[in-house]
């Protein structure tokens, strides 16, 4: 039975005071559910922006290409991603100088700096060192040596600094996204030369002289590489970032009845908000992107009666702008969402304070209205 309708066949059951306790623990967890899926695409969009300040900085104009140190390219060894699991760091920086290559991992925000970014970097190194040739490829290079870098916001990185173990072979850089700047973290908070030395042993401090003395200040890397989504961005937001694309290259003068496309333009779409992806991960993404267009009701199967792979697809968004498409979309992603969660939680918790059953309704109320949640957005 589909979860609303067993939500209504309780609630038809219940007395008018248990239906408004069932009403209220529904309220609740729609609202938790609501905040929690805006939170993860908030924490995305974080993740691509801090992506995009350091892939600026390290560009052909960007401030610290005097460095000698290049962006090379998002998500290096993606192909082994789906073999390793989820052990892909999210930039590669090159210098052809040095022959050292420096694996950027970054973190939006972070809960527990050892689980949520020290301990999962062992198994990302390993996949580095493992496939290493592969990565010489990708960055067209010689390697003779690997960094490896959490960047994050500051608070962030400062809690990670505090967690550092001496066998962490982790450099921390701090990117703060609201101003745009970009510095090295140092775990002593001294520029002493013993210090330094042990720190740089210890692979905690970057190795090259000219990189430490450039971001040792903030650097500001303002412009913009107009990096919007990963392979591994959420769902959403590839969605989203597809349907503003669609629309801008092919259905921007066409009415509302001729707004239709087709696979390969999607697939071409999608090849310019993440290049270089393979063409298979390319295949799955799309049929993943329209599943989940057609289940929001966003576009409309339109199928080919000669031929099943020619089958159109039309677009039931009413808004042309890449910023309108961006709300539309989240907004009926979460109702989704939440809609398909919210009222279990809801019978699972009406289940719980059935078995229990204490205190008068008055107190029962009381209690819920103390439990509401504050619904601000947290950064």
């Amino acid at each position: 039975m589909p979860v609303h309708e067993e939500f209504q066949k309780l609630r038809t059951s219940l007395d008018r005071d248990r239906k408004e306790i069932l009403d209220r623990f529904l309220e609740r967890h729609s609202k938790e559910c609501e905040q929690s899926v805006r939170d993860e695409i908030d924490s995305d969009k974080r993740h691509v922006a801090i992506i995009n300040l350091i892939a600026f900085a390290f560009s052909e104009s960007g401030p610290l290409r005097s460095t000698g140190y290049h962006f090379m390219k998002t998500e290096p060894l993606f192909r082994y991603r789906a073999q390793e699991g989820n052990k892909i760091f999210d930039i590669v920086l090159y210098s052809q100088k040095t022959k050292r290559a420096v694996l950027v991992e970054v973190k939006s925000s972070i809960e527990e700096p050892r689980r949520d970014a020290l301990l999962p970097l062992k198994d990302q190194i390993a996949n580095a060192r493992n496939h290493l040739h592969e990565l010489e490829n990708e960055v067209t290079g010689e390697i003779n040596d690997l960094e490896y870098v959490i960047c994050g916001p500051p608070q962030d990185v400062e809690e990670i600094g505090k967690k550092l173990h001496n066998d962490d072979p982790a450099c921390l850089w701090s990117a703060d996204i609201q101003y745009s700047t970009l510095k090295i973290f140092n775990p002593t908070g001294t520029t002493n030369s013993e210090r330094t030395a042990e720190l740089i042993r210890k692979r905690q401090l970057n190795i090259d002289p000219d990189l430490r003395e450039k971001m040792y200040g903030k650097t500001k890397s303002q412009g913009q590489m107009g990096i919007r989504v990963l392979t591994t961005s959420h769902i959403c937001r590839m969605l989203s970032r597809t349907i503003a694309g669609i629309t801008q290259r092919f259905l921007l003068n066409t009415s509302s009845d001729e707004r239709r496309f087709w696979m390969h333009e999607l697939i071409s779409v999608l090849m310019d908000e993440i290049p270089g992806t393979p063409a298979e991960d390319l295949d799955r993404i799309a049929k993943e992107i329209i599943a989940l267009a057609i289940k929001l009701r966003i576009v409309e199967l339109e199928p080919s009666l000669t031929n099943p792979s020619e089958s159109s697809y039309k677009l039931k968004v009413g808004t042309r702008t890449p910023k309108t498409i961006e709300d539309f979309v989240e907004g009926q992603y979460i109702k989704q969402i939440c809609e398909e969660n919210s009222p279990m939680m809801a019978i699972q918790e009406f289940r719980e304070f059935v078995k229990k059953d204490i205190g008068t309704l008055d107190q029962i109320f009381s209690s819920l209205n103390q439990d509401k949640p504050d619904i601000q957005k947290k950064e």
